[in-house]
Parts: C-alpha cells; structure tokens; sequence
C-alpha cells in the first residue's frame, strides 16, 4: 500500500535524523561552549552574528530552492523520472554556486562597513575571510535538501554531523584567534559538499550530463518557486532577525550572552524540525493519492497534541532550572542567559508547528496563502526587536521572538482549519494538556529559580515535571500509537 510506504518512509527518516541531530547538537554545543569560553565576547558575538547574517543572506539567494528541490526532486525520484531530477539538481546547483560568489564579493566590499554596524571594528580583516565561506554555504543547504529528497536521510545528517566534528577537532587544538572560526568554516563546508555531491553522482540518483549545467533550467525553477522563495526566506529569517536586530542596537559583545542561549535552542530546534523535514518530501508523495486529505490532516492534527505537551515540558524546565543550565553547562559569566530560555524554547516550539503545518499545505502545491502568512513572523520579529529591545534588553529581545512565533502558529492552525475540512483541533485534549501545565507551573515558578541541584526548589520543580508527563501521556500516547499503527507494514496473513 502506498501510504503504509510513505509512512515507514517518515519513520525511518526522522529516526535517522534524530539519531544524527543529537549528535550534531551534541558536538555544536561543545564548539560554541569552547569558542565562548576562549574568544574574547566581542570576537565570539562578532562571529555567531555574521554567521547569522550569512544564513539570512544565503535564504534570500535560495530564493526558495531548498523547498522546491525538496518537494520537486521528490516527486521526480517517486516516478522514476531521473532526467528531471538530474536538471534540477544541477541547474540549482550551478545557481547556487555563481550567486554565492556574487555573495561573496558584495561582503568583501562591505566588510568596513559592518565591522562598524556590529560595533567590532577590528573584525574587518575577519569578515573578509568569511566572505569565502558563503558559496560553500549556500551550496550544502541545497545537497541537504537533495539528500532529503532521495530519502537519504542518515547520509545527510551524517554529512553535517562529520562537518561539525572534524572543525570541533580543529578548533580545540588551535589558538582561539578571530580568524579562526571563518577559516575552519571553510574547511568544513568545503569537506562536507564534496562527500554529499560524491554520494548523490555515486548512488546514480542523478545522470551527469553537461546539459543540465545551465542557468536555462534556473529561470523554469524561479519561475515555479517564486511563492515557495517567499515562504522559505520568511520561515528561515525569522529564526535569526532578533539576533540581528539585538547586535546592531546593542553590540557584538553584549549579545555574547544571547548567543550563549541559541545553542541550547538550537538543540530542541534542531530535534523537532527533523519532522517537517522528513517530512515535506513524504508528504508530497502522499498528496498525490486520492485518499490524502484524511492522511495529512491526521499526522498534523497528532503532531499538534505532542507539540503541545511538549510546550509545557519545556516551560516547566526552563522557567525553574533556566539559570542553572547556563552555568552548567557554560559557566556563571553568563547566567543572565538563563531567563531567556523559556521564551526561546516555547517559540521555537511554536514555530515548529506552524513550519510543519505550513510545509504539509506546501507539499499539495499550494503555498501563495503560506508564503504571505509566513511572511508577517519576521516582519513582526523586527519590529517588536525594535519595539522592546532598548527597553527591555536581550529580555526584549527574546519576548519578541516568543510573540511572533506565537502569532505565527495561531495563523498556521487557521489555515489548516479553514482549507482542509479533516483537520481536528482535538480542543478537549489541549485544554487538558494546557490546564495541567499552567496549574503545575505556577508552585515551581513561585518557588524561584533554582540555585544547586540538592535543594528544595529543585525537587519541587523536578516533581513538577515529573507529574505532568504522568498526566499528559494518556493523551498523547495513544494519538502517537494509532499514527504508527496506519503506517506499520501489513500482517502477512493479511
């Protein structure tokens, strides 16, 4: 059955990703706790912001090629259709490649200019070495997808996972100079492309022909992936335009202490977009069957009540033990960071639900009300950054990210509400997860943040979140299983 193959598609996708995200979290965790701990803050927040800088910049000349390859590459792979896949891989691939140079000669011009914007204006000499890393990055966003596409999920987050061990390598036997995070970055990019094109020609996944080399087959994917563009910039600015927004009104050095945060984020973020992730290619296979709608709408309503449990876990471990997940696992220089976490996780969480219910309508072929919808979260983004960051500092910051993703989400359940008659709310299941939530959130928030990890405000908080997972599991357990259960492989006797 086709959508008993879809389904174990997903599955297996996401459990290799999980298994590769951990790992990747795991060692991008030790490179920024390294680099934070050894660079000098306004090296380090110089570093992560630019970095931030380039990914917002490498969306925007995507122009949406990562979704299209993604949703495209799929459904030409399903067919069998290798000569479609093959051009566009490689004319998206010569796109990438010749804007990212492009990209790379606008930052060399531009590198006095935003030494002076971030407020690091020794960095100068820096920026322009990074300027090398960019055609590198915009081409390995685009060999994930590809890898996606061909549901080689564990090459592809084995991939990213070797990049980021081998500069974690490099950099623990260097000296932490400000010239030598750009120059590892290059390496690894430069490493990581050549194993995912060598296993994309190598599989035969692809035809290797010089005529798909050609900037003719860029125009035919613009002009199809214009609406994918505008949702795939907005969904991806959106996660970095506070980061920016924050340097440029606070400094490089001041935001050291934001960038000590995103990592922990990063983490959850990193382990929950592996669905949307696995998921869009499959997705787009299960649209083309006439039973569809039914399908979609039942794995986004069940994704839904998980994520919503999942805001509450989050929020009952970052509210209580906030604090102390900096100093563990970074040090006490940098504990204001602990205040930020509930926002950044509860918004990121948001966000993953609207990506993921975004992204299912977008594999039907029918993102022009996504894409526009996207598009207010980073616009909304910067101006509560404006808004609240000089009053209220990296807090502000943080709070701004929160709302928007909120705002977001609640757009994003709308959309599915309105346009597919099958989606379900499930309205009983999330009051209930949320009334749980809010009722054991309130003792262990009163109790005040926790200090040391032998103490009477840890257990309170610990035993908070112990008794809401007792709570909240008969009502997410049983959605999960019965998911699994449509997508396990017939009984033989069957």
């Amino acid at each position: 059955m086709q959508t008993t193959r879809h389904h174990r598609h997903l599955a297996r996708g996401t459990v290799a990703g999980l298994i590769g995200t951990v790992g990747m979290g795991i060692v991008s965790f030790f490179l920024r706790r390294h680099w934070a701990l050894t660079l000098a803050q306004a090296d380090y927040g110089w570093f992560y912001s630019t970095y931030t800088l380039f990914f917002i910049t490498a969306i925007v000349v995507d122009l949406g090629g990562m979704n299209y390859s993604t949703i495209a590459i799929a459904k030409h792979d399903d067919s069998g259709d290798r000569e479609g896949a093959s051009h566009i891989f490689f004319a998206t691939s010569l796109y990438k490649v010749l804007s990212g140079m492009v990209g790379t000669a606008v930052v060399w011009l531009l590198a006095p200019w935003l030494a002076i914007r971030f407020q690091h204006e020794g960095a100068v000499s820096a920026i322009r070495l990074m300027a090398f890393f960019f055609p590198l990055f915009c081409l390995e966003g685009h060999l994930f997808a590809v890898l996606c596409s061909f549901k080689a999920f564990a090459v592809g987050y084995g991939v990213v996972l070797l990049k980021f061990s081998l500069i974690l390598l490099a950099a623990m036997r260097l000296d932490s100079l400000i010239h030598i995070p750009p120059l590892l970055f290059i390496l690894g990019s430069a490493i990581s492309c050549v194993v995912a094109m060598s296993y994309i020609i190598g599989c035969g996944k692809v035809e290797v022909s010089i005529r798909y080399c050609s900037l003719h087959g860029v125009g035919k994917y613009l002009v199809r992936g214009i609406w994918l563009a505008v949702f795939y910039i907005s969904a991806q600015s959106v996660l970095y335009v506070d980061q920016l927004v924050a340097t440029v009104l606070l400094g490089a050095a001041a935001v050291a202490t934001y960038q000590v945060a995103v990592p922990i984020v990063q983490i959850l973020y990193s382990l929950l977009v592996i669905v949307p992730t696995v998921g869009t290619p499959v997705l787009a296979a299960i649209w083309e069957k006439d039973d569809a709608e039914p399908v979609v709408a039942e794995l986004c309503a069940t994704f839904l009540i998980a994520m919503v449990a999942l805001l509450w876990c989050a929020l009952l471990a970052t509210v209580p033990f906030g604090n102390l997940l900096i100093v563990l696992l970074f040090s006490a220089q940098f504990v204001e960071a602990g205040v930020l976490l509930p926002f950044l996780c509860a918004g990121v969480i948001f966000y993953i639900i609207a990506f993921y219910f975004f992204s299912a309508w977008n594999a039907r072929g029918k993102n022009h009300i996504t894409s526009l919808i996207m598009l207010f979260g980073p616009l909304l983004n910067i101006l509560l950054g404006i808004v609240l960051i000089p009053r209220l500092g990296l807090r502000g910051a943080a709070a701004g990210v929160f709302f928007a993703h909120a705002a977001t989400c609640v757009a994003a359940c709308v959309l599915l509400k309105v346009k597919m008659p099958s989606f379900r709310l499930s309205a009983g299941r999330l009051a209930y997860l949320s009334a749980c939530g809010i009722v054991l959130l309130a003792p262990a928030r009163h109790a005040g943040p926790v200090e040391t990890v032998l103490s009477r405000q840890a257990a309170l908080a610990a035993g908070a979140l112990l008794v809401y997972l007792l709570l909240a599991a008969p009502a997410v357990i049983p959605r999960l299983r019965a998911v699994a259960a449509r997508g396990a492989p017939p009984h033989p006797a069957s």
